[in-house]
């Protein structure tokens, strides 16, 4: 449903995101002839102006403002989704500090694999403090959601670097497999086993720093040295099947440091070539390919890889865990040694999608309006210019942090409700269907009203009228059949 240009204002300011004033600030800061006259118009600037984000924007029109604070966190864009919850990033309202909130919604804590997979997640994010880990800061719960407060990284996944730039150089990937080696190497020391590494889950920030994020399939050893293993049952697959080493296939259970070896080996193959390295129809094509098919030389598929690189992943991805590399620490050596430029990181061309999607969410609402224009102007040819319209909002009394932040404390709770502020604003002339003329009826001749004694009359005098008649018949045959009988003489009038 479109909203006018009250409608929106009010909506923002319940979320508390600004103030009446703040938005009163906003427009008069604008020349007259740019000062919003629609809703569309008032979004444009307020993003522009960085009061607002696209995201917040679209959720305050579309009426899910209130979704837009969770605890002391105000929302400000949506960065993905994924099978356990979505990760938005966030603005801590006092501290200030853009974070990632991974968010496990109320029906999704139903599940008890799902609440397993959170908490592990957890305890593992906070036995970790690395510049090679997304670090973890807090974990809490707010109107029945769940979620975990980590780092916000600016940039990536390699992953996305990939399909959007094609295979990295040699340099630039055995740098980056270096960095998560490095931080796979401290998890491994704190007893945690990462179990699900990939591109998509190896981040890379404008710095060229690669970090590792998402432990929610990670192995945690407790401090007896036993390894907690709940999180799947008999039978169950756990992890992603292009990167999952053979052993973790048949018993996630089981797999150690060096399952994370093998997916490091497989990653760094589609981080040279673009592709997976065993294709295969179905899962189970492609689990059979990990285990049986032998290893592809990566010196064939990506000309430039020297014999000691390709040796090196060879040894990664081996077949059986004996065969690999007994740790990291002895992948970093040889790594360091295949490595020709120490310096050698990707750049991060990604332009900022804010724009491309305002600029997607007012075309969609330009269009949604056009079309109830023209179905309302159809009917009429001619334009009725609508008088302004006055609208109120309401005022709120709290101290409003000054910036262009576009997360300003919103109402207190409890306070006395405020008294309104009104203006006015002119609304932008639109055609109004002009109202059909009623057709005039036809005279039509008086009717005179029946009176219901007449009526019963009637009907009577045309009941006896038929009884008559029925007994004048009867009469006429019975004097037939006298004259007809025999010995009985005709019966005569005389004058």
């Amino acid at each position: 449903m479109q909203q006018t240009l009250d409608q929106f204002t009010a909506s923002l300011v319940q979320t508390g995101l600004m103030s009446p004033a703040d938005i009163r600030d906003a427009i008069d800061s604008l020349p007259a002839d740019r000062r919003p006259k629609e809703a569309q118009e008032l979004i444009r600037e307020l993003v522009r102006l960085h009061k607002l984000t696209t995201y917040q924007a679209q959720q305050i029109y579309q009426g899910k403002g209130k979704g837009l604070q969770l605890g002391n966190y105000v929302i400000l864009d949506k960065i993905g989704q994924g099978g356990m919850g979505t990760v938005l990033k966030a603005e801590h309202q006092r501290m200030r500090r853009v974070v990632a909130l991974k968010v496990i919604g109320p029906k999704a804590t139903t599940s008890q694999a799902v609440s397993r997979r959170f908490l592990r997640e957890v305890e593992a994010a906070a036995k970790l403090i690395h510049p090679n880990i997304v670090t973890a800061f807090d974990a809490d719960e707010a109107a029945g959601t769940s979620f975990l407060v980590m780092e916000f990284v600016d940039g990536a996944d390699l992953s996305t670097l990939v399909k959007l730039d094609g295979p990295l150089s040699i340099e630039v990937a055995v740098n980056c497999l270096l960095q998560a080696a490095r931080g796979l190497e401290y998890a491994h020391s704190k007893g945690v086993v990462h179990r699900d590494i990939k591109p998509r889950n190896l981040l890379l920030d404008r710095e060229g720093n690669v970090k590792i994020l998402d432990m929610g399939l990670a192995r945690v050893e407790t401090s007896s040295g036993e390894a907690q293993t709940d999180l799947t049952g008999s039978g169950q697959i756990m992890g992603t099947i292009d990167y999952m080493a053979p052993e973790q296939a048949v018993n996630p259970k089981d797999a150690d440091e060096r399952a994370d070896i093998y997916s490091l080996g497989i990653t760094l193959w589609y981080l040279l070539t673009g592709k997976v390295t065993y294709r295969g129809e179905t899962m189970l094509e492609k689990l059979v390919a990990h285990r049986e098919q032998p290893v592809p030389s990566l010196a064939e598929a990506c000309p430039g890889v020297s014999p000691e690189l390709d040796a090196v992943f060879r040894k990664m991805v081996a077949k059986k865990p004996q065969q690999r590399y007994p740790n990291m620490t002895a992948l970093i050596a040889d790594l360091e040694r295949c490595r020709l430029d120490p310096c050698a990181s990707p750049t991060i061309n990604l332009d900022p999608a804010d724009g491309r999607h305002l600029k997607a969410f007012l075309q969609g609402i330009e269009t949604a309006s056009t079309m109830r224009r023209a179905a309302r102007s159809s009917s009429s040819s001619s334009s009725i210019s609508a008088p302004p319209i006055q609208w109120t909002m309401p005022v709120s009394h709290d101290t409003v942090n000054s910036g262009d932040s576009a997360t300003d404390n919103g109402p207190v709770l409890g306070q006395p409700p405020p008294p309104p502020l009104s203006f006015s604003v002119s609304t932008v002339s639109r055609p109004k269907p002009k109202p059909t003329p009623k057709p005039t009826p036809l005279p039509q001749p008086p009717r005179r009203r029946q009176n219901p004694t007449v009526l019963m009359v009637g009907v009577l005098l045309v009941i006896l009228a038929i009884a008559a008649g029925v007994i004048l018949y009867a009469v006429r045959d019975h004097l037939h059949f006298d004259q007809s009988a025999p010995g009985i003489a005709p019966r005569t009038s005389t004058a």
